[in-house]
């Protein structure tokens, strides 16, 4: 039904307008005449009903007059006899007397009777379809006498009113016909000029000719339409010619702009690469120098030198990593505004990472006397996908940051997991805290400008490009994530780092995994600073173990973690000294108390920054429990088995001498000789007569660069004779540059500055690669 009644609703909306027109005005037509005609009607039934019931209570006072004497005396025949003379009334059915018990006195039925009158009916009148009954009480001085009831046919008043409505109906009939016929007469006064204006649309629609016009008829409404419809096409069609003027301008305009913007395109595009070019030879020239100096004071540390002649070492050392970092920030810099950053997408051990930044940027404190710790949430996933090493280095710039401007307080680290919703999946939020300077609220967003700090007396103070934050954000942003502060001056600062967690398939570990131990095993805490305790208290507690306060149950818990860290190193030992039971605790302290407070207690002791694993390893001292300590290697080569390398003959191909003599000196630490060549057609002659395994192959060298003497050994090797292994040294690791190192035949390539660490990592990958292709050799 419903579907029956929008389609019929549908065609009439879509009929046309003389239709609808028509329409209307029969139903208004119809409407009025069916109201007029209907209440003329009901007029008509209620005034002759009212002129019947007027007629029966006038005869039944009558008649209640009369009947008195014969009630009194209780003559039947006499109230019979005057009843009779109801006969002459044709509209009376019937009449009757009854006492005030009910009982029947007299009675009168005339022609039409056709039904019984109700005795007990309620006085006054009743109306029954096509019968009226009155009934009336016989009084006398007051006294009831009893009851008249007087039944009229009320049939004739209906014949009468169904004649005037068959007379009505045809009046009606034919006032529609009439106002039917005058409306379509008139009609063409509305629509024919709707009719002409849409025949116009559709041809200008057509057409697509703007200077047809419609004809205006009369000043109405219809007249003042035409008007603006003929005026809005003539405004179409001079914006048409405007519009075509211009067109044919512009054309001519950008050719010319066109031309202009190709040649300054291309002219950009030399220039970027000639910045490109000269990027990457300013950093294989910087970092070349670099290698020398980091290499060598490498080499000098593990040496057994005096405390004055490590401590010059390490001033050496820590003033070239700033150089380098300063560096890395502006070749970074150049890169993500040239939009030629690459982003890996490897496992990340996510708990190292952040330690390790925490680790790099506490170092470079002087005197660091503040509590400086790290939190980790349980539920974290213990690897995750993404880039190591820009995510360290944003880690690493905020935390710089935070350990720069704060002088007492401390500062943390906090990595949570953030469950996804609706809008966004799972992420992680790191958050930087310090209780340093603070920033003033207006230049919260104009840290993140490049070369911009918060005002000059701080870079005058304290140093810095002010591209650290500018790269984070910008790297942040580079990973589907964001970098944000909150800041209130002379309070401190909150860095909020927030990137997609994507998590590695293969590795279903937690952060906070369990230990396994057997029944509890209950720890005290013990004059912890907040931060440390909360960052301790969450690791124990995550591990399984239970956590007691200072103040809690006296009863001996089975390990105490204590703090013995204070300004003054002695005040350290001294506090350190006060703890009774050595062989059950562990004393947190500054990295510079450590020794003193061990030689002073023999305790186990944890140094600032507190490491999860280091943490875990002297728990797992004093549980039963089967898992295996994690230690790291006491040595860059400890890993690797070394005493597979003394066969190994190994070339070096490098222009620069301290370069050259930095590598002799690993080579020496490892016990290898190696030969060493200046350039590269050097190194092609040497390789031609030897059979090297390895040969380290500077990418930019004088005369014969790395990549032509490459491909030039690949191209001239005999078949008979072994492939050596070539690894390329560069300072240039993007993606192009990479690629032509590949396709000079290249099988490795290690960045500038290369550690020592780095060298015997690509010796062991080669060692790897040849016992691989042996083993299939011997398999085939």
């Amino acid at each position: 039904m419903d579907q029956a009644d929008t389609s019929l609703s549908y065609r009439i909306r879509s009929a046309p307008i003389s239709s609808k027109i028509l329409l209307i005005v029969l139903a208004c037509s119809l409407l009025s005449l069916a109201l007029i005609t209907g209440s003329s009607l009901i007029r008509e039934y209620k005034t002759a009903t009212d002129r019947e019931v007027e007629g029966l209570v006038s005869l039944a006072g009558v008649l209640s007059q009369n009947l008195e004497a014969s009630l009194r005396f209780s003559d039947k025949l006499a109230a019979r006899d005057i009843l009779s003379s109801l006969v002459s009334e044709n509209q009376i059915t019937k009449a009757q007397i009854t006492l005030p018990d009910g009982t029947l006195f007299a009675e009168f039925r005339g022609r039409r009777d056709t039904q019984a009158i109700e005795q007990k009916g309620k006085l006054g009148t009743t109306i029954d379809g096509t019968t009226i009954t009155y009934r009336e009480q016989i009084d006398l001085a007051g006294a009831p006498l009893g009851f008249i009831t007087l039944q009229a046919d009320n049939r004739d008043s209906w014949s009468q009113l169904l004649t005037s409505a068959a007379i009505n109906s045809i009046v009606l009939a034919i006032s529609l016909l009439a106002s039917l016929l005058l409306a379509k007469r008139l009609l063409p006064i509305i629509t024919d000029p709707l009719e002409e204006l849409s025949a116009i649309a559709q041809r200008i629609s057509k057409e697509r000719n703007y200077d047809l016009r419609a004809t205006k008829r009369y000043d109405d409404e219809i007249g003042k339409l035409v008007d603006s419809v003929n005026f809005m096409l003539a405004t179409v069609r001079n914006r048409d010619r405007e519009i075509n003027e211009t067109n044919r301008n512009l054309e001519v305009l950008v050719a010319d702009r066109t031309a202009k913007l190709v040649a300054a395109r291309e002219k950009a595009e030399k220039a970027l690469e000639a910045k490109s070019e000269f990027l990457s030879t300013m950093s294989h020239e910087l970092r070349t120098p670099m290698n020398a100096i980091i290499g060598m004071s490498s080499v000098l540390q593990l040496e057994d030198l005096d405390p004055n002649r490590s401590r010059q070492i390490e001033v050496i050392q820590k003033s070239a990593g700033n150089l380098l970092n300063l560096i890395n920030d502006i070749l970074d810099f150049s890169k993500i505004e040239a939009n030629r950053l690459e982003l890996e997408n490897q496992p990340v051990d996510l708990v190292p990472c952040i330690e390790e930044a925490l680790d790099i940027s506490s170092a470079a404190k002087k005197q660091n006397r503040l509590i400086y710790s790290a939190f980790f949430d349980p539920s974290l996933p213990a690897k995750i996908k993404g880039d190591t090493s820009r995510l360290r280095q944003i880690l690493v710039n905020l935390l710089s940051n935070a350990f720069k401007f704060t002088h007492s307080g401390s500062v943390t680290i906090e990595a949570n997991r953030i469950s996804a919703s609706r809008r966004e999946g799972e992420r992680l939020q790191v958050l930087v805290r310090d209780t340093g300077l603070g920033i003033a609220e207006n230049q919260l967003e104009s840290i993140f400008e490049s070369f911009t700090q918060a005002d000059q007396a701080t870079s005058r103070e304290y140093g810095g490009t002010g591209l650290g934050l500018t790269i984070s954000r910008k790297l942040a942003r580079a990973m589907g994530g964001d970098l944000t502060v909150e800041s209130e001056l002379g309070t401190g600062s909150v860095f909020q780092l927030v990137l997609p967690l994507r998590r590695v398939d293969s590795c279903h570990e937690v952060v906070g995994k369990p230990l396994a131990i057997e029944g509890e095993f209950h720890v005290r805490l013990k004059d912890l600073p907040a931060p440390l305790d909360t960052s301790v208290r969450s690791n124990l507690i995550a591990w399984g173990c239970k956590v007691i306060d200072a103040h809690g149950p006296a009863e001996e818990p089975d390990l105490t973690i204590a703090s013995a860290l204070c300004e003054d190193e002695f005040r350290a030992v001294e506090k350190a000294t006060r703890i009774r039971n050595f062989d059950n605790t562990i004393l947190l302290t500054h990295p510079d108390h450590s020794i003193l407070i061990q030689k002073s207690t023999n305790a186990a002791v944890l140094t600032l920054p507190v490491r999860t694993r280091d943490l875990r390893n002297m728990l797992l001292r004093h549980v039963d429990s089967n898992e295996s300590p994690d230690y790291d290697a006491t040595t860059p080569f400890a890993p690797y088995q070394t005493e597979k390398w003394q066969s190994l003959r190994i070339l070096l191909a490098e222009d620069n001498e301290l370069s050259r003599n930095v590598f002799i000196h690993h080579m020496e630490l490892i016990g290898l000789e190696i030969d060493t060549a200046v350039n590269g057609i050097q190194a092609c002659e040497m390789a031609s007569e030897n059979d090297y395994d390895i040969i380290f192959m500077d990418v930019r060298m004088p005369q014969r660069d790395g990549l032509k003497a490459s491909r030039y050994i690949r191209d001239n090797q005999e078949k008979d004779r072994t492939r050596p292994w070539i690894v390329g040294f560069t300072a240039n690791t993007e993606q192009d540059a990479l690629l032509q190192i590949e396709k000079a035949g290249m099988d490795d390539y290690l960045s500038k500055p290369a550690v020592i660490s780095n060298i015997a990592e690509s010796i062991d990958r080669f060692v790897f690669a040849r016992s691989d292709s042996r083993s299939a050799l011997k398999d085939a």
